[in-house]
């Protein structure tokens, strides 16, 4: 159709953009004719010169090619020869390999896209043409790589952290099809006998409970973290029975900033400040003693007003197991701050990518997160390492500096 039969009748206003998608239609369909053009005329040349050179090669058909341009998506054959000697020079040969691909899909996939949007995001965008089968199969391999780093052998770890957070998933039900849920995801990390810090392993439950937990510390035990000297929780119900039963020589110490969060939500607004910061100044002592001191000072204050909440501060276990280590690790082994710090990023990267669309994009997602931060943590060593001698790193289960 002509440019005079398009703009018939219209608006003047319609005119400019008419004429424009014309004339780039009209471009685009230059730029393919002339590059299939010269490339009818490349396969020539090359023919004849290696006939030149005694070398009995011929035409074996064409390849499609998908090209972006500003003007649109264009198509090309690319010639092939016999002796699959011929490379054009013509237009940048196609060096996308698989690992690349993977790689590119990975990251689509890892952003929350559906296999069907990444087949349409590479066709778009890249001009690659994939079907949803194709992108299948490479997603069953980047899950049977995730699932592998889930079944590896672990190293020791001399101190283990414990906690859980929730994460958006969608789940697929015969009766409400559809439905977005939170569950959630137990994550445990170690300091391991390198000195270093380590995600050791993740597990989905519909509910968090110590039963779940007994069940994951039973498969890292059997993965090789041996024997840990101290497990760091927050107040679940059952978990003190639970690592006991798993780990009997293993101490067990309570996120003591988990009981200053309950501390604060227990008592009056205008006593919060106050009371928080005596329970700090408790725990940051800098000896045994000067702790329980500053302990007993600490309820004797407090328990006229609030008898009920001192009552249940006292029977607490596990509040100072962290005084049984050299003082250089207490900070360290007191909270759960380090594996929480990784859990809120986990839950600002599931927040900012929507949701975790099915069961396999989650333990993808879970396990590239996991990856990365283990490849930084493994780098840095625990600051406290070094002030250890080497009787005490012995006595851990930290490895002896040469």
């Amino acid at each position: 159709m002509s440019i005079l039969a398009l703009i018939e009748g219209k608006k003047p206003e319609e005119l400019g953009s008419i004429v424009k998608n014309s004339l780039d239609e009209f471009v685009k369909d230059k730029i393919e004719e002339t590059l299939n053009d010269l490339l009818q005329g490349e396969i020539e040349d090359f023919l004849t010169d290696a006939l030149r050179d005694q070398t009995f090669d011929i035409r074996n058909g064409y390849y499609k090619r998908h090209l972006k341009t500003k003007y649109g998506r264009i198509e090309i054959s690319v010639p092939r020869d016999r002796l699959n000697l011929f490379e054009t020079k013509i237009i940048q040969p196609y060096k996308q390999t698989a690992a690349d691909l993977e790689y590119v899909i990975q990251s689509l996939y890892l952003r929350g896209l559906s296999q069907n949007e990444i087949v349409k995001y590479l066709d778009e965008a890249m001009g690659i043409d994939l079907s949803r089968e194709s992108i299948g199969k490479m997603v069953r391999k980047i899950l049977s790589s995730a699932l592998e780093f889930k079944k590896r052998k672990l190293p020791k770890c001399v101190a283990v952290f414990l906690d859980g957070t929730h994460v958006p998933l969608k789940r697929k039900y015969a009766r409400y099809g559809d439905t977005v849920i939170d569950e959630c995801v137990e994550v445990v990390m170690g300091i391991t006998d390198k000195g270093v810090k380590e995600i050791l392993d993740f597990v989905t439950v519909s509910n968090e409970g110590a039963h779940s937990w007994k069940e994951f510390l039973l498969t890292l035990k059997e993965r090789g973290i041996g024997e840990p000297k101290i497990f760091v929780t927050d107040g679940l119900m059952g978990m003190p029975e639970a690592i006991k039963e798993v780990f009997p020589n293993a101490k067990h110490q309570r996120c003591l900033v988990h009981i200053q969060r309950n501390i604060s939500q227990n008592v009056r607004v205008k006593d919060r400040t106050e009371i928080c910061d005596d329970f700090r100044n408790v725990y940051n002592q800098e000896t045994k003693e000067k702790t329980f001191e500053e302990f007993d000072n600490f309820v004797k204050k407090w328990e006229i007003t609030y008898p009920h909440l001192m009552k249940k501060i006292v029977s607490t276990n596990g509040l100072f197991e962290y005084l049984e280590f050299p003082m250089c690790m207490w900070k360290a082994i007191r909270t759960t701050n380090y594996i929480e710090s990784f859990n809120a990023d986990l839950q600002r990267y599931s927040n900012h990518r929507i949701l975790f669309n099915s069961e396999s994009n989650e333990i993808i997602v879970l396990t590239a997160c996991i990856a990365d931060y283990n490849n930084t943590a493994s780098k840095k060593k625990e600051k406290y390492i070094s002030e250890l001698n080497e009787e005490e790193r012995y006595q851990l289960g930290f490895e002896i500096l040469a």
